[in-house]
């Protein structure tokens, strides 16, 4: 019930607020749409001091995209490119939720 419950909400974030964007991966570009989101990111500096972030997320349905998200992968969307970002001690993406339905994908304006 909970992973019905988690598709139907994907699909209604994909239609009510996403965007389109154009997804680079490699030489392959693929029209979808994505909707927006953060991570929170702490890290410790040299001296001690924890900084504390947020990082640009696109949230994608997986059965929308049909690679796996790496490093160098491009977003497009209207004037703004984004980049594919890894985070410190982490992977460039992560799942969503328990089910595997939405890619969260960190990135950074470039």
């Amino acid at each position: 019930m909970l992973e019905n419950g988690l598709r139907w909400l994907a699909d209604k974030q994909r239609a009510y607020a996403s965007v389109g964007i154009k997804y680079r991966h490699g030489n392959q570009t693929f029209d979808i749409a994505a909707w927006l989101g953060q991570t929170k990111v702490e890290t410790t500096d040299e001296a001690g001091v924890r900084i504390a972030s947020h990082i640009t997320d696109f949230l994608i349905r997986s059965k929308d995209l049909p690679v796996t998200p790496s490093l160098g992968d491009e977003i497009l969307t209207g004037n703004s490119r984004y980049e594919v970002l890894e985070l410190p001690g982490d992977d460039c993406w992560c799942w969503s939720d328990p089910y595997q339905t939405v890619y969260r994908i960190h990135v950074k304006a470039v």
